[in-house]
């Protein structure tokens, strides 16, 4: 393995080998200083890939979940393997829940295209919220008119988002404006909420406040599988209906949400 600890990353991966039909398992290496690679085989207890410079992949590419083209191989991201690369990365990158809402829906590809701009899209459903589902988020916490507030979110489809950044939630907040719209549109339109929003209440998105916020706030609407809360109803009906992948180079490209 490699002897070079400056400024190095490694992580948990895996690599499903459809030939052999085996589930591969590794540790990857990576070193940002100039973007190369190693891969180590944990069962064979030997070098799979040395080190070596891949095209195409940057440092921001690299996060738990994150799946990244290694020579061909679709290789899976699924934790750290040591307390530097954990400590270093967890204090820099930020993972918190953002919501469009109902009447933004037909603006979605817009908003997405901007907010890839800045942050990875971890996780991302459409879904029909209930009152229960409103009141239990505590999205009408600060709110005066909380039946108007329960109705709107209600009124139709919402997307749910998990977002990964660095500094997220406050990059966030940079990028949304502030909760009443009315007060940056005579000072700049291209905050979120300047752009889309009316005001306090159809501010067009909602984003966590704080890591206590985000952590709640995406196991309510993003539960693992073992959770006994299934979160909010999806708007899938699974009836005379398709399936649509969009595929990771689209997404790394910033064409989704593209209209041309």
């Amino acid at each position: 393995m490699s002897t070079d600890y400056s400024n190095r990353y490694v992580f948990e991966a895996e690599w499903y080998d459809k030939v052999a039909c085996i589930l591969k398992k590794f540790y990857l290496y990576y070193y940002p200083s100039n973007n190369t690679i190693e891969l180590f085989d944990l069962k064979t207890r030997k070098i799979f890939l040395k080190r070596t410079i891949c095209e195409g992949i940057k440092a921001k590419d690299f996060y738990i979940g994150a799946v990244v083209t290694i020579f061909s191989r679709c290789i899976k991201i699924i934790g750290y393997a040591d307390s530097y690369t954990k400590i270093k990365l967890e204090t820099q990158l930020q993972k918190f829940f953002v919501l469009l809402k109902p009447d933004i829906i037909d603006k979605m590809g817009e908003i997405i295209k901007v907010i890839t701009n800045d942050f990875h899209i971890t996780n991302m459903k459409m879904m029909l919220l209930t009152a229960t589902d409103v009141t239990e988020c505590n999205f009408v916490k600060d709110t005066a008119d909380k039946m108007s507030m329960i109705n709107y979110l209600t009124s139709g489809p919402i997307v749910g988002l998990e977002l990964l950044g660095e500094n997220g939630i406050a990059r966030w907040q940079e990028l949304a404006g502030p909760e009443n719209c009315k007060h940056v549109y005579s000072t700049t339109t291209s905050l979120l909420r300047a752009c889309c929003g009316k005001n306090e209440m159809y501010n067009s998105v909602y984003g966590s406040k704080n890591i206590e916020m985000a952590m709640q706030e995406l196991q309510y609407f993003f539960p693992n599988l073992k959770s006994e809360n299934k979160g909010p109803k999806t708007t899938a009906i699974l009836q005379n209906c398709t399936c649509c992948i969009i595929k990771p180079h689209a997404v790394q490209a910033k064409l989704v949400g593209n209209g041309s």
